[in-house]
């Protein structure tokens, strides 16, 4: 199914970039100091012609919550190691497990742009280890306003083992 779901997601978005993501998402796997637990690329809605690649990395920014509510984002322009056509940038959206919580539970911006390109099915997963299986699912599951009360992400993170 995830094969399907690339080959419809990437024939659409980016067909000359499948591999380069799917290389760079296998290197930040290598991390041992910031363990990758969760790799998406997806379509947030915005800057349609760039890539966006959402990693969770365990201790990234020493596992702090940013006080403005907002997941790390760089946009790079293209490198030898990741060739981009003209005028398009590849985003590196980045969070640590603790954050990723706290913007599921406060319902962030960038945790909407994100909910909703899962929602749409406008997304791949790259990697995922059982914690982020976990995230994935609250990903998956209503946000608070949709009738959810402001804690039913952190049970539902709580029962599919945590993160």
């Amino acid at each position: 199914m995830e094969r399907l779901r690339w080959q419809i997601f990437a024939a659409d978005r980016f067909p000359l970039f499948r591999d380069s993501i799917i290389k760079l998402a296998k290197k930040h796997r290598q991390f041992k100091d910031e363990p990758l637990h969760l790799a998406i690329t997806y379509d947030p809605g915005r800057d349609r012609e760039d890539i966006f690649l959402f990693e969770v990395l365990g201790n990234f920014g020493r596992n702090e919550v940013d006080p403005d509510k907002e997941w790390f984002e760089a946009a790079f322009p293209s490198a030898s190691d990741f060739p981009l056509e003209k005028d398009q940038w590849l985003h590196l959206v980045l969070t640590n497990p603790a954050e990723f919580k706290q913007s599921l539970i406060e319902e962030w911006p960038s945790t909407k742009e994100l909910r909703k390109a899962v929602c749409n099915k406008q997304y791949v997963v790259l990697h995922k280890d059982a914690k982020g299986q976990a995230m994935l699912k609250a990903l998956e599951g209503q946000p608070k306003s949709s009738r959810r009360n402001k804690s039913d992400s952190s049970k539902m993170l709580a029962r599919s083992g945590g993160i």
